[in-house]
């Protein structure tokens, strides 16, 4: 697997990622619409700009950031939107999460990906950020996806996907963008479920397994409108 270490703010990091692994993105920019399913190109770029100008609105560090990649790769800014939202836009399916809350070890979470054929450019990514959390997620070379990572407060998240919400306008986070903000911003299972109460998402829905270092444990049922917490019981789970 690939790996990188990120340090400082946004577009710096960016254009570190951007510069290291300008052969994988240019290898994605072909690849991408492999992922895509058989939406039409105006329904894309729609959808883009729309996840573009909420990211501008509410989390313009990670329009930096983007620039930043951008930059360090030579490809176009709407292009590497393209690759980093695909998984938004074009709704993939598939991935597994295992929670256990009391092995030997502690509490683990285990995740696989299913998505095909896309294992050649998995990376795994140390962020050290100016501000918030230091973490490591696993992602896409050039992506800021976090499919799973955990962080230095011992909040670990991992992501599977559910079905796209119909009539969502990109307006949020795009999907597999969205565990990384929870690793960045947030420090134990009940902070990570009130940023996902709060803060819009866009794309297909999630299950987000959400683990922390004191054992507690649970699933967040997000998509663009709806949200629900499953926590663990003797019998199963509650939800809440």
């Amino acid at each position: 697997m690939l790996e990188i270490t990120l340090i400082g703010n946004p577009y710096d990091r960016g254009l570190k990622q951007g510069s290291v692994f300008s052969k994988e993105l240019n290898e994605l920019a072909m690849e991408y619409p492999t992922w895509l399913g058989d939406i039409a190109p105006d329904q894309m770029n729609k959808v883009r700009n729309n996840m573009v100008e909420y990211l501008d609105k509410n989390f313009p560090e990670m329009i930096s950031e983007l620039e930043g990649i951008s930059k360090g790769s030579g490809i176009p800014f709407d292009l590497i939107c393209n690759i980093n939202f695909v998984s938004a836009i074009g709704a993939l399916k598939g991935c597994t999460n295992v929670v256990i809350l009391n092995s030997e070890d502690g509490p683990l979470l285990a995740k696989t990906s299913d998505i095909g054929n896309d294992y050649k450019y998995y990376s795994i990514q140390k962020i050290i950020p100016q501000e918030g959390q230091e973490y490591l997620a696993i992602s896409w070379a050039g992506s800021l996806w976090a499919e799973v990572g955990v962080n230095a407060s011992g909040l670990i998240a991992g992501q599977s996907s559910g079905p796209t919400q119909k009539g969502q306008d990109g307006f949020g986070i795009p999907t597999l963008q969205y565990p990384r903000f929870i690793l960045e911003k947030c420090t134990t299972v009940d902070d990570a479920i009130e940023f996902c109460r709060t803060i819009p998402m866009a794309g297909k829905g999630l299950s987000i397994a959400l683990v922390d270092k004191r054992g507690k444990g649970a699933i967040v049922e997000k998509s663009g409108t709806a949200f629900a917490v499953r926590y663990p019981t003797n019998n199963g789970t509650r939800i809440s």
